[in-house]
């Protein structure tokens, strides 16, 4: 592949996922690709060589937005973190120099061989490739990288000024920064929602968003399969470009770097074969509880959202006046 891609995950907190070695697994059989990890914790496991860690503590990492948008943003926790994503073409210019495409992607996930869907060829005719938030790629030029300062009017779409200055959260990673990049009409952008595994947190068997026939998958020296499965039985082998594991918990039964991954467990790839353990996997635990309070929307509903909402519905300036 001609073409050089770099994805950016920023990670602040105590530790890792305990799937962290899986996804950097995911990572390493993408020799294609490199990414860099912002955060500060060092990863305790050796990082591959298209994998790099850049350490930045949270006041550096906002100070260094900060310094770059021209205000004080806010980071109301961790996860605010998530909604600064779109900058990060601007943000890590120097460390992006020298790449084609730039793109962040999310640690709850296990990577397939993107190459099998991200090819030259098809990064050739797009500026924006996928608009969910896990995952999202752009091309690395100036005006792309500088697209989430548009101004615009477009409904439920906050801009970056009130997502960067507000407590609240604003999908500004994924449908918010995808609305802006549409609205111009002269960037491409590709969705391609098929090849993407975004299950369902709500319910225990895995059922993607699109999908909702139960599936389990198998990670299988790069690649990511996907069966559907009705009484023990597989069936409708699909590859695809990742699963989405988030608000999973998840025991790793294996440390084989192939691997069969069932709602709530990574198991050892011979366990594809095996009927009763498919069956088993189906079945939603007794002591299984959906993750409370953590739909995106539902939490996102407080104060800062409603205040927004209002400034932006009747047209106000912060400082209470209308705007003309």
């Amino acid at each position: 592949m001609k073409t050089k891609v770099k994805f950016i995950t920023a990670w602040f907190g105590s530790h890792y996922m305990n799937y962290f070695d899986k996804w950097v697994t995911s990572l390493q059989r993408n020799a294609e690709f490199d990414f860099l990890v912002v955060g500060n914790i060092k990863p305790n496991i050796k990082l591959p060589k298209n994998v790099e860690y850049m350490h930045m503590d949270l006041m550096e990492f906002k100070k260094r937005l900060s310094n770059l948008v021209g205000f004080q943003v806010k980071i109301s926790s961790l996860g605010k973190v998530a909604e600064y994503r779109p900058a990060f073409g601007q943000m890590f210019q120097r460390e992006l120099q020298g790449y084609d495409y730039w793109g962040y992607i999310e640690t709850d996930l296990i990577l397939g061989k993107l190459s099998t869907f991200i090819t030259d060829e098809v990064l050739s005719h797009y500026d924006q490739l996928f608009t969910l938030g896990h995952f999202i790629l752009f091309k690395n030029d100036s005006e792309v990288s500088k697209l989430y300062k548009a101004s615009h009017q477009l409904k439920n779409v906050a801009t970056y000024r009130d997502a960067f200055r507000s407590n609240a959260f604003h999908r500004f990673d994924d449908g918010g920064i995808s609305s802006i990049v549409k609205s111009f009409g002269k960037f491409k952008v590709l969705e391609w929602p098929e090849i993407i595994a975004d299950i369902d947190f709500r319910v225990f068997p895995f059922k993607m968003i699109n999908d909702e026939n139960p599936r389990i998958f198998a990670y299988v020296d790069g690649h990511l399969v996907g069966y559907h499965c009705k009484n023990g039985e597989l069936s409708d082998k699909k590859e695809f470009l990742y699963i989405h594991l988030q608000k999973r918990r998840m025991e790793s039964v294996t440390r084989d770097t192939n691997f069969v991954i069932v709602p709530n467990k990574f198991l050892p790839l011979k366990s594809l074969t095996d009927k009763d353990m498919i069956k088993k996997s189906q079945r939603t635990p007794l002591e299984w509880k959906a993750p409370k309070n953590q739909i995106r929307l539902l939490n996102n509903f407080n104060f800062s959202n409603i205040i927004w909402f209002i400034k932006k519905r009747f047209n106000i300036h912060d400082n209470g006046k209308l705007k003309h």
